[in-house]
């Protein structure tokens, strides 16, 4: 499975649950840059100038997306035994 929460609290910090709970590579790195720029976002001082909220909605798309696919091929996987 990408990841687990099931009996994790909420008050993880978010890069500790991406990094402890998202397994896949290409999750992980769309997932953690997705949270540098949300963080840009509540700062004064930009770390990425050249990315704004489009970006990060991009990013959190991508991170969904491979959630859901990495949940549904489970799924088949879990219900179509060889």
């Amino acid at each position: 499975m990408v990841f687990n929460l099931i009996g994790h609290t909420t008050k993880s910090f978010l890069s500790t649950c991406i990094n402890n709970y998202i397994k896949d590579p290409m999750t992980k790195s769309v997932a953690e840059r997705a949270t540098w720029l949300g963080n840009d976002e509540t700062h004064y001082y930009r770390k990425w100038e050249n990315k704004d909220i489009s970006d990060l909605k991009a990013l959190l798309r991508l991170t969904i997306n491979a959630i859901e696919n990495q949940l549904l091929a489970e799924s088949y996987e879990n219900e179509m035994k060889k």
